[in-house]
């Protein structure tokens, strides 16, 4: 085995490790790490929960518990350690210390309090570190961490289930399932792993969702174990009071109502069932804008959401240029009504033309789901 592909392995397994911090580490990023010995993985480690312990510190907790000797040893970490103190102190100096002399690193950080410097310090101790080992796949890791630090805003996927025919409903309203069992449970496990979840009013009238994350994977028990903050974007506070999202609100399932309603009294109504209500500036329509919403998620570091929407809401979000990456389950059924609603809607074609890049095509059932960032 080349020393690439020895690399590589290792890497491979601390990205593994990373995925299992979905949904519980936001605002921080997902980490993953691991020790090796004698060409044999001795302790694993990842960053478990927000203001916990980070991935390096779990991986030589863990090393040490066993008492192993991590004299002479590696390890492989997914993304730069960190080299300030935060929630933990910094996890450079811990491996610098630990008799570890090599560090295999996926991505940079990007956090100005870090960029380099948990490296420098590193190669200051006198280990030596090699960088950018599977860097794609790391830095796939972590999207929306990465443009939350450069933008201070949400990173957000457009995720919709449309016909052959670009349908995503019946035009008299019929509740049909457009996708396949297999695409949902995709869409349950996924939704754990972000933030927020991001609907309108139309969608809640139409369909009374709960937007919730179930059941979780058997590969991976702590997806949809978090479920994200459901935000309804309603500006005149139409959003039925016995409707699942208002009902089921409450601490582990928060829903927020973004209005343009100032009406103290008429937030009562739901922050009674334990909702939060928040009022923001409308657009030229009267909506509420998008991008006073980003900038609220944002203030609240709610780093990531997932758009699951009506086809007026998705144009609007993609008008605003607030859509980062488009998530599209394709089922093998034709609607042939041309009354029937599409999954992106409006009078007027979006300018410029969002373009797709790094698109990926993949099998969810019979479904196809066809995903890139914009």
């Amino acid at each position: 085995m080349t020393a690439d592909r020895f690399n590589e392995r290792f890497m491979r397994e601390a990205i593994a490790l990373a995925r299992r911090g979905y949904g519980f580490v936001d605002p921080n990023p997902l980490v993953g790490a691991v020790i090796v010995q004698d060409g044999q993985i001795v302790a694993r480690g990842f960053h478990e929960e927000y203001g916990h312990e980070h991935a390096e510190r779990n991986a030589l907790n863990e090393a040490a518990a066993k008492g192993v000797n991590l004299r002479g040893a590696s390890m492989y970490v997914t993304l730069e350690p960190c080299s300030h103190y935060g929630h933990q102190p910094p996890c450079a100096t811990a491996i610098a210390e630990s008799g570890i002399t090599e560090v295999f690193v996926g991505s940079d950080d990007p956090n100005p309090r870090v960029n380099g410097a948990g490296i420098a310090m590193l190669r200051a101790a006198g280990l030596r570190v090699v960088t950018h080992v599977l860097m794609r796949d790391c830095d796939a890791l972590n999207d929306s961490f990465f443009h939350f630090i450069r933008t201070t805003g949400p990173w957000v996927v457009l995720k919709y289930a449309m016909s052959l025919d670009g349908r995503i409903a019946l035009h008299d309203g019929t509740p049909w399932a457009v996708s396949g069992p297999e695409s949902l449970q995709r869409v349950h496990e996924e939704r754990s792993r972000y933030a927020a979840i991001v609907t309108g009013v139309g969608t809640v009238l139409a369909d009374d969702p709960q937007l919730t994350a179930r059941p979780s994977s058997p590969a991976n028990p702590r997806l949809g174990v978090h479920s994200p903050w459901r935000i309804v974007m309603d500006s005149q506070l139409r959003t039925p009071v016995k409707s699942r999202v208002v009902q089921e609100s409450r601490a582990d399932h928060l829903t927020v109502l973004a209005t343009t309603v100032t009406d103290a009294q008429a937030h009562r109504v739901y922050e009674d069932q334990g909702c939060t209500v928040v009022s923001l500036p409308g657009d030229d329509a009267g909506e509420v804008s998008v991008t006073a919403l980003m900038d609220y998620l944002g203030h609240r570091r709610v780093d990531s959401a997932l758009l699951e929407c009506g086809g007026r809401l998705s144009a609007a979000f993609l008008r605003a240029g607030k859509v980062n990456k488009v998530e599209a389950f394709i089922a093998p059924k034709i609607v042939g009504n041309a009354l029937s609603p599409s999954p992106v809607a409006g009078h007027a074609v979006l300018d410029p033309l969002p373009h797709l890049h790094d698109v990926q095509v993949s099998r969810c059932g019979h479904d196809v789901v066809i995903e890139g960032k914009v």
